[in-house]
């Protein structure tokens, strides 16, 4: 009598080690094409004006910062940065603080309209930032007009329009 062998089934270890390979290729090839928009900003970026100007090369010929310093003694950059700072901190404080006590408000107490109220907050996300730019804007303008307080082009008026789109609120978008 004889025996006939027969194969053994492919272990589930198997299949996975041989796309691993492949997957490996894959991401590396992805990872490449992520960080190649990167690796030509910050070559370019370093570049002296003559070869960024000229024929794009992928290797820089020469490496310099010249264009960094002359970017900060030009341009008060230092001033931006701590206009952005005072008004992305105040606004996220501000913005926590609305949306703890609403957060807090909505889960532990029963009111009359909570739903809609909840309803009303999720259906504010369904709407891009951008349509509310023009009528915020008249708004801003229309106020400075009629008060004298001015919002269009203040700090105050830019931290407004933060809590406007980030406040957990129906009015807020």
């Amino acid at each position: 009598m004889s025996s006939t062998k027969t194969a053994a089934p492919r272990s589930p270890m198997a299949v996975a080690s041989s796309f691993q390979w492949t997957r490996r290729v894959f991401l590396t090839l992805l990872t490449g094409f992520v960080l190649l928009p990167v690796y030509v900003m910050v070559s370019s970026s370093l570049k002296p004006l003559e070869d960024v100007t000229g024929k794009f090369r992928w290797l820089p010929t020469g490496l310099t910062i010249r264009p960094y310093i002359d970017i900060w003694s030009t341009v008060p950059l230092a001033k931006y940065f701590v206009n952005s700072l005072i008004v992305a901190g105040v606004a996220t404080v501000c913005s926590v603080v609305i949306a703890v006590f609403a957060a807090y408000a909505v889960s532990r107490y029963e009111f009359r309209g909570k739903r809609i109220f909840s309803v009303t907050v999720l259906s504010t996300q369904m709407f891009p930032g951008i349509l509310f730019l023009l009528p915020l804007f008249l708004i801003y303008v229309n106020i400075g007009n009629a008060t004298g307080i001015a919002l269009f082009g203040s700090r105050g008026g830019l931290i407004l329009t933060y809590l406007t789109f980030s406040s957990p609120s129906p009015s807020g978008c």
